[in-house]
């Protein structure tokens, strides 16, 4: 069965939660009336279902990808790491452009992968050591400044 509507996802990943945590079954219908004072997960609407799986998450629930590994979150300390590396560049000239989006395009070019949160450990090791040998690599002349294009 193919999940497709973010609905079906999130009750997938709820249910999914509650068997992690070992959850009974009694014991969650008691969590859904406590909350939201429904007796099934598919009555939630969407900030519902949101709040119930921040609390399942609180709660010890680590969600994983299809390949089984775990999601990473933008707090990742890794994640910390490739954002402070790229501020570093930048502060050096090394690179333009310190935005956010300017960091996740280097890192789909270098990985194919839209988003950090979703590297790998190999590819996350690979931007990290990339950006290291970036940084420590010898400068021979600073970037000149970025013209502005002006408008007539």
């Amino acid at each position: 069965m193919t999940i497709k509507t973010p609905k079906q996802r999130e009750l997938a990943q709820i249910h999914i939660a509650i068997s992690q945590l070992g959850i009974e079954d009694e014991t969650y219908r008691q969590l859904l009336h406590g909350m939201f004072g429904v007796d099934s997960s598919s009555k939630l609407n969407t900030k519902q279902r949101g709040e119930l799986i921040a609390n399942l998450k609180r709660k010890g629930f680590k969600p994983k990808t299809a390949q089984g590994t775990p999601v990473r979150t933008s707090d990742d300390p890794q994640i910390k790491m490739i954002r402070g590396l790229w501020l570093e560049l930048h502060d050096l000239g090394k690179v333009y452009n310190r935005d956010e989006a300017a960091l996740q395009r280097w890192v789909q070019r270098q990985t194919k992968v839209a988003r950090l949160e979703w590297l790998n450990g190999k590819q996350i090791n690979t931007v990290i050591e990339s950006l290291k040998e970036w940084r420590d690599r010898p400068q021979a002349v600073t970037l000149p400044a970025k013209k502005e294009v002006k408008n007539a």
